[in-house]
């Protein structure tokens, strides 16, 4: 919450955060807080300038705290790299995490129903191919900005 909060208040008016930096410092972040070195964590955010309104940025990167921890300790473990790839195709946003198996049947029970709660919010669908290496895919509509921020100072 606090990167969504942190890019609209130093962007434009519009309430809206754009893809790639909510991902990459979400995702980075998180990579720090494991211990895992930088090129342990490949991002792939070729979404060209695509915004997300602030309230999906929030629930995605809440998602996203929730599903990277586990798979960046694995690759600390493990070695290789988690993979994070975005695009945005039709005011579609997917995201895929792949590099580890990503296995959702396998998380503890209050990551699961965050994960199930946050893919509701967000009315995504989410694509699980524990069969092909455990790549995890998110997929939902971008929803259009709803609110401007004013920035007024003084009475009216």
């Amino acid at each position: 919450m606090a990167v969504a909060y942190r890019i609209v208040s130093t962007g434009s008016e519009l309430v809206q955060v754009p893809i790639e930096d909510l991902v990459r410092e979400t995702a980075d972040n998180l990579r720090q807080i494991a211990g895992v070195r930088a090129e342990r964590l490949q991002l792939d955010l070729s979404q060209d300038g695509a915004v997300i309104e602030l309230n999906q940025g929030i629930v995605l990167g809440l998602y996203l705290a929730v599903v990277l921890p586990p798979q960046l300790d694995k690759v600390g473990r493990q070695g290789g790299a988690l993979v994070i790839r975005t695009a945005v195709t039709d005011n579609d946003l997917t995201i895929s995490i792949a590099g580890v198996p990503v296995i959702l049947s396998a998380m503890d029970f209050m990551r699961r129903r965050l994960i199930d709660a946050y893919v509701r919010q967000l009315r995504a669908e989410v694509a699980n191919d524990e069969d092909a290496g455990g790549e995890l895919r998110l997929r939902f509509g971008l929803e259009p900005a709803r609110a401007v921020l004013s920035r007024r100072g003084g009475s009216s």
